[in-house]
C-alpha cells in the first residue's frame, strides 16, 4: 500500500478510484468533505474523489495557503475573492464564484486569518483545531 506524503514541491499523492493521483497543491482550489471520502475541486474545473477523509487530506496540505472554515470544508487562501461575515456565519466566495459557508465557530478565526494572510502578515498563523 502507497503512503501519501508531501514533499518539497508542494505536490500530494492521494488514491482514488484505484489510481494513485499526483496533485499540485497550488492547483486545488477547496475541498470538501463527504462521508469517509473527500471530493477535491481544481483551479481547470475538474475534480476527484479521494478515498481519506478531510482531516487526513488537511493533514497532507499542512501548508500555510489552506484554511479549514468549516467541519466540511478546507479552502486555498489564494483563491479567495472575498469574506462576507454576514449576519450569522459568513461565507467566503472563491474565485470560481462558489460561496462556501464559514461554520459560526469559525468566523472570528476565518477573518482574522484571511486579514494576517492578504496584508502580509509575516506572523505565523494560529492553528484551531
Amino acid at each position: 500500500m502507497a503512503t501519501e506524503t508531501t514533499t518539497q514541491n508542494n505536490k500530494i499523492a492521494l488514491p482514488a478510484n484505484k489510481t494513485i493521483h499526483i496533485l499540485e497543491a497550488a492547483d486545488i482550489i477547496r475541498c470538501e468533505a463527504k462521508s469517509s471520502y473527500t471530493i477535491i475541486f481544481f483551479n481547470d474545473s475538474k475534480k476527484i474523489i479521494a478515498s481519506q477523509n478531510l482531516k487526513h487530506i488537511e493533514s497532507l496540505l499542512s501548508l500555510e495557503n489552506f484554511l479549514r472554515i468549516h467541519k466540511s470544508h478546507l479552502i486555498n487562501l489564494d483563491y479567495v475573492k472575498e469574506y462576507n461575515t454576514g449576519e450569522n456565519n459568513g461565507f467566503v466566495t472563491l474565485s470560481n464564484g462558489e460561496k462556501i459557508e464559514v461554520a459560526v465557530r469559525k468566523k472570528s478565526y476565518t477573518s482574522s486569518v484571511i486579514k494576517k494572510y492578504f496584508n502580509g502578515s509575516k506572523e505565523k498563523l494560529p492553528v484551531v483545531k
